[in-house]
């Protein structure tokens, strides 16, 4: 029974000798108003009104040494540890900083709450380093998602800020694209680049949708290239669904120029235009915009116009199908690219729903007007006789000219209208003063 004593008090006066040392190690003094806990031949200072809750925390300890007598040095060491850390808020010293840092309180309080076995062996010292762990816990859990928010609504910022970076360049190239056609087929018409630019933008949400300020409703306009064709085309005819007028500008405002230019060319089969495209492939492009039925067979009554070698109304007025004014005057056409379209665009309006099973009706139509052919009756006279078989001759020559056009256009129709990487030549349009 005395050595068991004697165990005891020796553990606890390890205990008091390790605290003290503890304390001379990290240079901490106690406050003026202090007083002496302990008993035996050791005791340690604390602040006088904390007396109490220090002796407290001795019994929780000494409780826990009788219920494990064979306590390990370890155990006190910690012990230690613990019950200089419980005391630091009282002490004055200039270290407590270092003491705070060099104290892990998280293991110490995991420890405690082990050898607790219930409730009333928890002392209020306890409660409250463990409330302010539970504390330090849950702000450095709310400081990690505060700071794993910050670095999400961060990404997503830059991700949102790319996208836009992106969607204006896309914006900024898709406006380009248009603004570079209508430049392009404004130059063939001899508008102002510029004025034309700006009214599309108005007229079309920034070229977002041309189908309410077109006439016809039957085009591709998906394809850029089509919509800005199309619209230079009736607007130059000023057939758009918006007048002219509307927009304060006439069509003498419009044009930059009155001039004809021309591309002299004696082989429409190997004649290019100043565009860099082959003359029938232009042709047949243009066919597709105006989304003409049979483009082999456009083409073909435009070679039995002007020919394999081209004509005068051709080189001098690029008018490419033979077609009048109502005064019966030739059009002339600003270049030979624009004669193309106003060819094409005459084609979609009187000939389009015409084939080859057609061709004699398309062929009376073209030459008289009418869509059958000249009658000869009873009562003709001789001269009414020689007019009709005239006609006859000439619309069964030009049906018989279109279909062999037609034919040898089709047999090798890939040389017509397959689009060129690249040209060997060298091509300008001529002014005629």
């Amino acid at each position: 029974m005395g050595q068991k004593q004697k165990t005891k008090r020796s553990l606890k006066e390890q205990f008091y000798l390790n605290i003290l040392s503890w304390y001379e190690n990290k240079g901490i003094k106690a406050s003026d108003e202090a007083t002496i806990i302990g008993k035996y031949h050791k005791c340690f200072i604390v602040d006088k009104k904390y007396q109490k809750i220090c002796e407290r925390v001795m019994k929780h300890y000494e409780k826990i040494q009788k219920e494990n007598s064979s306590i390990s040095a370890d155990r006190i060491k910690f012990l230690t540890a613990f019950t200089a850390f419980t005391l630091y808020a009282f002490l004055n010293s200039s270290n407590i900083k270092e003491v705070l840092a060099d104290t892990d309180i998280n293991s110490m309080l995991k420890e405690i709450q082990i050898e607790a076995t219930n409730e009333e062996e928890i002392s209020e010292i306890d409660r409250i380093y463990i409330e302010d762990a539970k504390r330090a816990e849950k702000k450095r859990i709310l400081k990690e998602q505060f700071e794993e928010l910050q670095k999400r609504i961060e990404e997503e910022k830059k991700i949102a800020e790319e996208q836009e970076r992106i969607r204006i360049e896309e914006e900024q190239q898709r406006i380009a694209i248009y603004d570079s056609f209508l430049e392009e087929y404004s130059d063939y018409s001899h508008l102002d680049a510029e004025k034309v630019k700006e009214i599309a933008k108005k007229t079309t949400n920034n070229y977002e949708d041309f189908t309410s300020i077109l006439p016809n409703k039957d085009f591709d306009l998906t394809n850029p290239e089509a919509a800005c064709m199309l619209f230079v085309c009736y607007l130059n005819c000023d057939e758009l669904t918006v007048s002219l007028n509307e927009f304060g500008i006439s069509k003498a405002e419009l044009l930059t120029t009155t001039e004809i230019e021309t591309t002299p060319h004696d082989s429409i089969k190997e004649l290019y235009l100043s565009n860099g495209e082959k003359y029938s492939n232009f042709y047949g492009k243009i066919c597709d915009f105006f989304n003409i039925k049979n483009k082999s067979l456009a083409l073909a009554v435009s070679i039995e116009e002007i020919g394999w070698n081209g004509s005068y109304s051709s080189n001098n007025r690029n008018n490419v199908r033979g077609m009048k004014y109502r005064s019966g005057e030739w059009q002339e056409f600003a270049t030979l690219e624009w004669g193309i379209i106003g060819s094409c665009r005459n084609y979609l309006e009187l000939y389009n729903d015409y084939t080859m099973d057609s061709i004699l009706e398309m062929s009376c139509y073209h030459i008289s007007g009418s869509k059958d052919l000249p009658r000869i009756e009873d009562t003709d006279d001789e001269k009414k006789i020689k007019e009709k078989e005239e006609l006859i001759a000439e619309i069964m020559r030009w049906k018989e000219n279109v279909s062999s056009f037609y034919y040898e256009i089709s047999k090798n129709y890939d040389f017509y209208f397959t689009v060129e990487e690249e040209n060997d030549y060298t091509l300008t349009r001529t002014r005629n003063e």
